[in-house]
């Protein structure tokens, strides 16, 4: 991207930012529960059993153990309801 009218080259997006089009003038956060994809032209949702807590996440961490994430793109995870477990992370 380029934030200058007078660029004589573009800079790299910023650790956990995206551009998904040519010409940007800015990059984007991810949003809490996705991480930047490989290339940086976007986001992916976390996996089950992990989540992003803040925005422009280049990771998604594991749940911790008594707690879990059902399905992707989790900004959270939620605690085990009562008469179940979680004993590992993830």
């Amino acid at each position: 991207f380029s934030s200058s009218p007078r660029s004589s080259s573009c800079d790299p997006c910023p650790v956990g930012a995206f551009s998904a089009n040519e010409g940007a003038t800015a990059c984007t956060l991810c949003a809490r529960g996705s991480k930047v994809n490989a290339d940086n032209t976007g986001c992916e949702p976390c996996d089950p059993g992990s989540f992003a807590d803040q925005e422009g996440a280049t990771e998604c961490d594991p749940c911790a153990p008594g707690y879990f994430a059902p399905d992707p793109g989790r900004p959270f995870c939620l605690p085990c309801a009562l008469g179940f477990y979680a004993e590992s992370f993830g």
